[in-house]
């Protein structure tokens, strides 16, 4: 199964990365690693990212490994629409957002995901 892909949605690319179900550290720390390289392949403030964090399990590991892969590509992304999120990785995620400056928001239907990165275009 393809983790990393672009897809055209009405016209804009949008970033599609899809962790959802990984448990496995070293498996995220891959992905991220791939949508990383992918993102620093673009020009800054160029990307709209959607990530797919349904049924990964929070933990300080996890919240270490995903703050990472938002610092190493935040100068390239525009904004990032994240999906899935556990109510326990909720206030991780409001502390993220804050941090790294760039539009960042939560959604539980990829729909509403996509439109409102597509007003950060």
């Amino acid at each position: 199964m393809k983790r990393v892909y672009f897809e055209d949605y009405r016209g804009t690319p949008i970033l599609h990365v899809d962790y959802s179900g990984l448990t496995d550290p070293d498996e995220l720390w891959g992905v991220v690693r791939e949508a990383s390289a992918l993102v620093r392949s673009r020009p800054p403030g160029s990307v709209l990212t959607l990530a797919n964090l349904t049924g990964v399990p929070f933990s300080l590991v996890v919240t270490a490994i995903m703050q990472q892969g938002v610092a190493e590509s935040r100068p390239h992304v525009r904004a990032r629409a994240v999906l899935g999120l556990s109510p326990e990785a909720a206030r991780s995620f409001e502390v993220s957002a804050l941090l790294f400056g760039s539009p960042m928001a939560r959604f539980d239907d990829p729909v509403a995901a996509k439109e409102w990165l597509l007003a950060h275009q």
